[in-house]
């Protein structure tokens, strides 16, 4: 990893991410606010973090654009995904937050619908239950998900 600073962007419990998702169920498209309008605008994932009322198997779908989950391969912005089995999930003392998280990567993300604009880039996010055990709507349900981002440097 390089000096450069991490930038972490979160969604936003209580509008993002509040379906309720059976198993293989996903959530529409989320567009996840906070990423910063600086050097090429374009990024690499290098941690992601899932904070959860319940222990599911979360997988965070990343797209380039909004409306870029289709079912056309030349129109789908799919570019990476992480997947977190309930297993991977901790919940310290036995009680609160389900807590599920990886570092060490390298996803390149860009946010095409903003590229060429002055508008701030943001984050195109599906979440996908994974895992056998359903997750609950609103509240009780309550999921967070945390990018931590890394600008690319333009040489």
């Amino acid at each position: 990893m390089s000096n450069s600073f991490l930038y972490p962007v979160k969604s936003n419990p209580a509008t993002q991410f509040v379906q309720a998702l059976a198993k293989g169920a996903a959530t529409p498209m989320n567009l996840v606010l906070g990423v910063p309008a600086i050097a090429a605008r374009r990024f690499l994932i290098r941690a992601i973090e899932v904070l959860a009322m319940e222990n599911f198997g979360p997988e965070v779908n990343y797209f380039a654009t909004a409306a870029g989950l289709t079912a056309s391969p030349a129109t789908d912005t799919f570019l990476a995904r992480f997947g977190f089995l309930s297993a991977m999930g901790e919940q310290l003392g036995g009680a609160g937050l389900w807590r599920y998280y990886v570092d060490g990567l390298a996803i390149p993300h860009y946010d095409l619908d903003t590229i060429a604009t002055l508008n701030p880039p943001a984050l195109h996010i599906v979440l996908q239950n994974i895992d056998a055990t359903a997750k609950s709507a609103d509240a009780a349900g309550a999921t967070a998900v945390t990018t931590w981002l890394e600008p690319m440097q333009a040489w």
